[in-house]
């Protein structure tokens, strides 16, 4: 669980997250979920978008303020929570063009947006959202992997102190647990997606 946790950090130290600001992050997978979480721990207000209620249930199980955006108009709840400037900085996790577009009207002027999400298809985005790319003289920050050089920090580092420290918790974002002899049932289900996980691991069996 270090290694997602660590690309999570990443991508939150790569929007320049600082107390006091306000962060939306797109996507309730376990990354989106540990992205939440740093942000909250660097001392900033934390909303989550998710388009799958079940995942939207599990991040809120799990502490987190989730708006479901096939239901509630996302734009528009950031801009309540907001009272009309957007969010300071967004977490986009799930490589979707209409995510990042959704992420461009969410944003507040001279803000900045992650993309963090490995893209399936093509992106494009609208022109009036282009356009605000422009009059907002946005931040288009991308992200990949995390930062294990010493210098500035060694993120890897940091994400094992926090764990150690009680402050980051990821071991109840593991939803299932399976044997080597299970993991080929579990793996077709998960690509089926007739199992919906958080986070799968493969436990050794005891000799």
């Amino acid at each position: 669980m270090t290694e997602p946790c660590t690309v999570a950090q990443h991508a939150i130290r790569e929007g320049g997250v600082t107390a006091g600001m306000t962060v939306l992050v797109m996507g309730a997978g376990p990354i989106g979920i540990m992205s939440a979480r740093w942000a909250q721990l660097f001392g900033a207000s934390v909303v989550l978008s998710e388009i799958v209620e079940e995942k939207c249930e599990f991040a809120r199980a799990h502490g987190c303020d989730v708006v479901n955006s096939s239901q509630i108009d996302l734009i528009e709840r950031v801009h309540e929570l907001t009272n009309g400037k957007g969010v300071d900085v967004v977490i986009e996790g799930t490589g979707a063009g209409a995510a990042l577009g959704q992420a461009i009207e969410c944003v507040r002027t001279f803000g900045t947006i992650v993309m963090m999400g490995n893209p399936a298809n093509d992106t494009t985005i609208k022109l009036m959202q282009h356009s605000q790319v422009l009059r907002k003289e946005l931040k288009l920050q991308g992200t990949w992997n995390s930062h294990y050089a010493d210098a500035p920090i060694n993120e890897w580092r940091y994400t094992v102190r926090m764990l150690d420290e009680g402050k980051m918790k990821v071991t109840d974002l593991i939803t299932h647990r399976s044997s080597l002899d299970d993991l080929p049932a579990l793996c077709e289900g998960i690509n089926d997606r007739s199992i919906l996980i958080c986070k799968a691991m493969y436990v050794p069996e005891e000799k």
